[in-house]
């Protein structure tokens, strides 16, 4: 029964990381601020306890009119650019 425990809380915080990082990224970037960020999660958050359809943070945030598609796509580029094998990483 542990090892069951243990792998869901590897899953969840696999499936979160994508999250908190765009938020990171943006935070660090200038994009958006730290509450901003809270706002998002929390609303993110709540919308998925009531059943709704489940939104990035990065798609609330421009819904609030707090973060452009442009800044979104930045966060993305960074965000993704450490997935890619390493011989890709020096390529540009």
């Amino acid at each position: 029964m542990a090892s069951v425990t243990v792998k869901t809380k590897v899953d969840e915080s696999i499936a979160l990381t994508p999250t908190i990082r765009f938020g990171i990224i943006a935070v660090r970037n200038g994009f958006i601020t730290r509450d901003d960020l809270d706002k998002a999660m929390r609303c993110q958050l709540k919308e998925d306890i009531d059943g709704k359809r489940h939104r990035l943070i990065g798609r609330i945030l421009f819904d609030f009119g707090l973060i452009t598609i442009g800044q979104i796509e930045e966060v993305l580029i960074e965000l993704f650019a450490d997935r890619k094998p390493n011989n890709e990483k020096s390529e540009k």
